[in-house]
């Protein structure tokens, strides 16, 4: 089911004679090795010089299709405004960056420098200057780590990387993707730990802020930054950076309250929303396969909860039940009133064997028969194509609905608390009426919301089309104007 990377050209099987044959492939491993000697450029990306060059990063993972498409999405803006402008991404599984190069195949990619070897010695120096232990965070421990700490950072990721050290320093400008990872405290999923978890995902502001690398922050959402050390540490950062948008107007309110004002602060959607890309023979095939029928099918995209997983704990087997529960019920409601069929889709990786057993096995026979569970993982372009066909989309996550509304396809979102202030994005579309909690929430409520797009489907569709849509396309124009600023001060370095 995994979509195959296209074939690159191979130069060195053209027809020639032999020995321009093997001129010409020995030309080619010399063009290659230097093009890939830092990190992944493809060779197409050398042809001219740059106007400048854009670092994003860090790159998420492959495990769900929101991470998936959050910097693919980032890169389609910034190509789109800044075509003349070598970017540079880091981090991410090897499946990632490889994903990544096939989309954009002037882009270079690296693996984490940030978070290997140079980290680990910069932790160490931090042992012997506490003598022994790494304490935990006060204000006065918040000004270490964004002085001595970074500067031991800087020196030994010049030691260790110093290729991808000549790609930070070169940079006009470093942008932090769509997340939530700016954390601190009990209340989040990042916990106490400052210097295993805060620390280490600050790591690429806190270098680029030593060394005078403009940074920015996109459409960042904040659960918490609890006490005077967070407050002082996040404010810094967040502050010293030339813009930073929020996803959600909760976190952009919530930083506002702490007195930390950022330039540049205002909504843009999560990159996932410029994801832009869609594998329709993929959801052709797919669609023939399973007899689902154009506009004719509900997606739901559950939200299970694995064992031994800290959000396991937080959630708990009764009201994990309780969220299974209500949704076959809506499914199966639906399948009833409508006739129509549904779609029981994954948006992490996982999830497809967990709404088998909890979801789609449990239906009644009739209900089943009426279902698709989709028993194998997806990525991004296959799920934005399979939206796209779908009457609507029912998700108990955050990134499907931000693949489905470009696509103009009706979605109602309802979510737990427990994932943070993002779980409000829907509102900040202009579509509090379709966001739930599905905790507190009845299910007719959940059903009110989900009938009345039904029968007032075009409608609905021309609403996304002709409002919601071009909305969030002006505000992110104007995160475009706040990230040319950015390359304006960057170039004058």
């Amino acid at each position: 089911m995994r979509r195959t990377p296209r074939t690159r050209t191979n130069l060195a099987t053209q027809t020639a004679a032999p020995f321009s044959r093997c001129l010409l492939c020995l030309c080619l491993v010399v063009f290659l090795a230097v093009g890939y000697a830092c990190g992944g450029r493809n060779p197409k990306a050398m042809e001219s010089a740059p106007a400048g060059h854009i670092l994003v990063g860090y790159v998420w993972g492959f495990d769900d299709i929101g991470g998936i498409a959050i910097t693919p999405g980032l890169l389609n803006l910034l190509n789109e405004h800044f075509p003349d402008y070598q970017i540079t991404t880091f981090g991410g599984s090897a499946e990632a960056r490889s994903f990544i190069l096939d989309l954009f195949p002037d882009c270079t990619a690296f693996e984490d420098r940030f978070r290997g070897t140079a980290y680990r010695e910069a932790l160490s120096e931090a042992r012997k200057h506490f003598r022994g232990r790494l304490p935990p965070l006060d204000e006065s421990v918040a000004d270490y780590a964004l002085g001595p700490f970074t500067d031991d950072l800087v020196a030994a990721l010049r030691r260790s990387s110093p290729e991808f050290m000549e790609a930070v320093e070169r940079s006009d400008l470093l942008i932090l993707p769509s997340g939530m990872m700016l954390n601190y405290g009990k209340s989040t999923l990042a916990g106490t730990d400052f210097w295993g978890e805060t620390v280490r995902l600050s790591l690429p502001l806190m270098v680029a802020r030593k060394l005078g690398v403009p940074y920015g922050l996109y459409g960042q959402s904040f659960t918490a930054f609890e006490g005077p050390g967070a407050v002082r540490f996040f404010k810094t950062l967040l502050e010293d950076a030339r813009f930073v948008t929020c996803r959600d107007g909760d976190s952009l309110n919530y930083i506002r309250s702490l007195g930390i004002e950022p330039p540049g602060l205002m909504f843009v959607p999560d990159s996932t929303f410029s994801f832009g890309r869609r594998d329709d023979a993929w959801a052709e095939r797919f669609l023939a396969e399973n007899g689902l029928e154009t506009h004719e099918f509900l997606v739901v995209i559950p939200r299970t909860w694995p064992r031994n997983s800290r959000i396991t704990e937080l959630i708990g087997k009764k009201r994990s039940e309780m969220h299974t529960r209500k949704l076959r019920r809506i499914i199966a409601d639906w399948v009833h009133r409508t006739g129509m069929k549904v779609l029981i889709a994954p948006e992490t990786r996982g999830q497809e064997v967990n709404s088998r057993h909890q979801i789609y096995e449990p239906l009644p026979p009739d209900v089943k028969s009426r279902c698709v569970n989709l028993d194998e993982f997806w990525i991004s372009d296959q799920a934005a194509a399979v939206f796209r066909r779908a009457r609507m989309l029912l998700t108990m996550e955050q990134h499907s609905f931000l693949l489905a509304i470009p696509e103009a396809t009706p979605t109602v979102v309802a979510i737990s608390a427990e994932s943070g202030r993002k779980r409000w994005m829907l509102r900040d579309f202009g579509l509090p009426e379709c966001l739930f909690d599905i905790d507190a929430d009845p299910v007719a409520e959940i059903e009110k919301a989900l009938y009345h797009i039904h029968e007032n489907y075009e409608a609905e569709r021309r609403r996304l089309e002709t409002g919601v849509i071009p909305r969030m396309r002006a505000i992110e124009r104007r995160q475009m104007e706040l990230i040319a600023e950015a390359l304006q001060a960057g170039r004058r370095r």
